[in-house]
C-alpha cells in the first residue's frame, strides 16, 4: 500500500501543479479510498470530500465517482 500511497500522491501533486481539476478530483478519489482501506479515515474523508466538491464544482455532480466517494464517507 505505500507503494500506492506514494503513486497516488505524486499524481496529485502533478494535478494540483497543472491546475487540472479532473485530475485533482480523480487524484483525491484513489487517496481517499486508499486511506479508507487503510483506516486513516480522516485523512480519507479529507481526499473524498474533496473529490466531491471538485466534481460538484464542474457539473458533475451525478457522477460515479462521487457515488464511490460517498460509500466511502460511510
Amino acid at each position: 500500500f505505500i507503494t500506492a500511497e506514494n503513486h497516488f500522491k505524486s499524481a496529485f501533486d502533478e494535478a494540483e501543479k497543472l491546475k487540472n481539476f479532473e485530475l485533482i478530483a480523480e487524484s483525491s478519489l484513489h487517496l481517499g479510498g486508499l486511506y479508507a482501506e487503510l483506516e486513516k479515515y480522516e485523512e480519507a474523508e479529507k481526499f473524498l470530500i474533496k473529490a466531491i466538491e471538485i466534481r460538484n464544482g464542474l457539473g458533475d455532480g451525478e457522477s460515479n465517482e462521487i457515488s464511490y466517494a460517498l460509500s466511502n464517507l460511510g
